[in-house]
Order: structure tokens, then C-alpha cells, then sequence
């Protein structure tokens, strides 16, 4: 059988949590100021600057996690509208999110489509956004960033070619 590892101790110094082994301290030190040798001004600056590139990281990850979940939610429920397949509870939400009708939405489509374009055949086409997603700061559901996404003068019918060819460029 191995023997066991040695004890690890904790200490905290200016902030910054320091862990190590038992036996790295020398006779008639303490874990503290042990700790305290390690933990340098350069380390702290070092360590602050990780944590703070650690935190803007995270923010756009969150950022973008919302936006694409408020995304998700909206179009789901727009699609559904258009195709007479969501409630009417669904349906009156939406509109009261994005202030306006469904069928104002469904007949400026239609009146946008190109020669073949059909609610049938969607999927060969695609609702696009003139100005991409990409380009607003969503972080809510009811915000205007979200509203002006979804605006009706926002949003074409396009081939789905043409729009996955456009990606999320936009020339303002």
C-alpha cells in the first residue's frame, strides 16, 4: 500500500486562496506566513488580471446564451403564428411583445415573396433579419432590443441560399 498523501493546508491572503502541502513549511513557521512569501505583488496582479479576463469572458458567454434563448423563444412563437399553429393565448402574447399583428406580419411577407415562395414550401426559404440578430444587445424578453429585432421592417422572405450566403452582414 502507498502512503497517504500529505496534509494540505488553505490560507487566504490578500484575496487569493493558497493551497499547500504541510511539510513545505520550515520548523517555527506559520501557514500564513508561508503563504504570504508565495503570494508576491506581481502574483497578486497576475492572478487579478485572470480573474478579471475570466469574468468578461463569462459575461459575453452569458450574454450570448440569453440572447440566444430569447432568440429561440421569439422565433418559435412568430413561425408557430404565422402558421396557424399556435393558441390563441401564444399568439396575443407575441403581438403584445413585438406591438403588432401577426396578420400584419403574414400579409408583408407575403406581399415581399419571391416568384415560387409559398408557406408551403418554407424552409426553402428562410424569414430573414435585414439587420442580423447579431448586431443587438438582447438580454431580456421584453426589451427593446428585442422588439426592434423583430420589427416588421426588419424581416424578408429570402431563399435560403441567398441567406446563408448573406450570413450576418449588414450594410447600414
Amino acid at each position: 500500500m502507498s502512503a497517504p498523501f500529505p496534509p494540505m493546508l488553505t490560507v487566504v491572503v490578500d484575496g487569493i486562496k493558497v493551497s499547500f502541502h504541510a511539510h513545505d513549511i520550515d520548523a517555527g513557521e506559520t501557514p500564513e506566513s508561508y503563504a504570504r512569501k508565495i503570494v508576491t505583488p506581481e502574483v497578486i496582479a497576475e492572478v487579478r488580471a485572470m480573474h478579471s479576463a475570466r469574468a468578461k469572458k463569462a459575461g459575453k458567454l452569458r450574454r450570448r446564451r440569453t440572447a440566444a434563448r430569447v432568440n429561440g423563444m421569439v422565433r418559435d412563437s412568430v413561425m408557430a403564428c404565422l402558421k396557424g399553429q399556435a393558441g390563441p393565448r401564444r399568439a396575443a402574447f407575441i403581438e403584445r411583445l413585438l406591438r403588432y399583428r401577426i396578420s400584419d406580419l403574414r400579409a408583408r411577407i407575403e406581399a415581399a415573396f419571391a416568384d415560387g415562395m409559398t408557406w408551403d414550401n418554407h424552409g426553402a426559404w428562410h424569414l430573414d433579419h435585414r439587420r442580423p440578430l447579431s448586431s443587438f444587445r438582447i438580454n431580456k424578453l421584453a426589451c427593446r432590443e428585442t422588439r426592434d429585432a423583430w420589427a416588421i421592417d426588419n424581416l424578408q422572405p429570402l431563399w435560403a441560399a441567398d441567406n446563408l450566403r448573406k450570413g450576418a452582414r449588414w450594410c447600414p
